[in-house]
């Protein structure tokens, strides 16, 4: 899993099975994953620096991206759900590290720097709003359970960013 490799599509299967080893407490490729785990951030700083914007078309509205940063992790939650623990390693993902130069400058921008408050509330306010779009559809219950109980997870495991 060498630099080389990370260079290609970050958005393959590489991410997901690394994703899938963390989840698994006692995994002999832990630490392969581990390292993996840094790797894609230092690749995806560096495409941000150089403007290597990947793809990810579909906009919905010239300010709202139809698809981003929680569907280019897959991160899904309903009857077709990520998980638990990968949906809630792909959240510290989310809140710790780089995250890839998606959509536009501005949107990639709006996330904030990796483990500060501002990145956080992005992403409570982009759960919050999926929760409040869903709202009222019997059957999206499941999804809103879900949406609510990773605000949870991350309102507990990050208490210090937090504010709110």
């Amino acid at each position: 899993m060498g630099n080389a490799q990370v260079t290609e599509d970050l958005s393959d299967v590489r991410f997901h099975n690394m994703i899938r080893i963390l989840a698994i407490r006692e995994h002999p490729r832990k630490n392969e994953a581990l390292a993996l785990w840094d790797t894609i951030g230092s690749e995806y700083r560096r495409r941000a620096e150089k403007d290597g914007w990947l793809p990810l078309s579909c906009t919905s509205s010239s300010t709202a991206p139809k698809y981003g940063m929680l569907t280019y992790f897959t991160y899904h939650v309903g009857n077709h759900m990520t998980p638990t623990a990968e949906r809630r390693l792909i959240l510290e993902y989310l809140v710790e590290k780089e995250l890839p130069p998606i959509v536009t400058r501005e949107y990639y921008s709006s996330w904030g720097r990796p483990g500060t408050p501002e990145r956080l509330q992005k992403l409570f306010n982009t759960i919050g709003g999926l929760i409040a779009a869903a709202s009222g559809d019997p059957a999206k219950s499941k999804a809103i359970r879900e949406w609510e109980d990773d605000l949870n997870f991350l309102r507990q495991k990050y208490r210090c960013l937090y504010d709110g």
